[in-house]
């Protein structure tokens, strides 16, 4: 038996019209009120109907004027059994030794700087947010933090121009400036490091990345679970498979798991541990599942619980 899986894309923005639907998958179209589109060539709806067709479905939209849109698309997909291998694992980290140390975090997106406090804090760290370049710079200049976690593309300021201005500052020219952003081109990273970036991370943020970069440009020793304290992660790295046995516990509905693959996709920690206090309050048949998934949380392993979701989504 292959199941058919539904992907659904759900807006509530202005909606469309009947006979805007008919223009919105034509290459270079694009419909509703000017003021209020996005930048863009209208290719992107054209592109995704063509990719979707070539898997053997079409993509749908249904919408109402003022009541938003919803996209939508089926595909057969035969069930597989998939074991998850992870290059490294890394042993619970509780803390670092030393004085607390204090990080600035640099983004325009609110989001994206409350991922970055949800890793950070728990770590020990003193976390100060900036939502641009020019708040970066002056809040750089007040707190002097030990490491700066810079978005390139912001309003006001860019992160380009305010790592110049952080460098430029005698007392902040040894500061860590991390650059941070989805940019995948590799001139981006180059102009980063021109502009006086220690080194770059890609977003959406891994944890294990994270913990290195910190461990190196901070060079930090880790506290470990259980008081094993003097190993780095580099000695405490081993090559194991990811097997989470799907026989071990009651699994939620479809439904709360894909609420936990999305949170999981994020990296949202805060947000898993939240969610599975909830779970276990709906019901006392899922704790031993809510458990596992709080340690996991507890210890930042985004790669597991990614396994454990995607496990249980493929038995439903």
């Amino acid at each position: 038996l292959i199941p058919t899986i539904r992907f659904e894309v759900i807006d509530s923005g202005v909606g469309m019209s009947s006979e805007q639907m008919e223009k919105i998958f034509l290459p270079f179209e694009q419909v509703g009120d000017k003021q209020r589109r996005s930048e863009g060539t209208g290719l992107g709806l054209a592109i995704s109907r063509r990719l979707v067709q070539a898997m053997g479905s079409d993509l749908h939209v249904k919408s109402e004027l003022g009541q938003g849109s919803t996209f939508w698309f089926d595909l057969l997909l035969p069930l597989t059994s998939v074991v998850i291998k992870e290059q490294k694992l890394i042993k619970e980290i509780m803390g670092y030794k030393g004085r607390r140390q204090t990080a600035l975090v640099v983004d325009d997106k609110e989001y994206n700087r409350l991922v970055m406090v949800d890793l950070l804090e728990p770590l020990g760290f003193e976390v100060i947010q900036a939502d641009n370049g020019e708040v970066a710079v002056k809040k750089a200049k007040q707190i002097h933090p030990d490491i700066i976690f810079m978005d390139l593309v912001m309003p006001v300021v860019t992160g380009f121009e305010a790592t110049q201005q952080i460098r430029n500052e005698p007392t902040l020219k040894d500061v860590v400036i991390i650059a941070a952003t989805a940019s995948v081109f590799d001139k981006d990273q180059q102009k980063s490091m021109l502009a006086g970036c220690n080194d770059f991370m890609a977003k959406p943020v891994s944890v294990r990345n994270l913990f290195d970069l910190l461990e190196t440009h901070l060079k930090l020793e880790w506290v470990y679970e259980g008081g094993n304290e003097n190993k780095s992660s580099a000695e405490d790295e081993k090559t194991s498979p990811i097997i989470i046995a799907p026989t071990e516990f009651i699994a939620p509905p479809a439904t709360e798991i894909a609420i936990l693959f999305d949170l999981a996709m994020r990296g949202n920690m805060r947000e898993i541990k939240d969610w599975a206090a909830q779970l276990e309050q709906k019901d006392k048949i899922y704790a031993p599942f809510a458990t596992k998934l709080q340690e996991l949380a507890q210890g930042f392993k985004d790669e597991q619980i990614l396994a454990l979701a995607e496990q249980y989504m493929g038995d439903k």
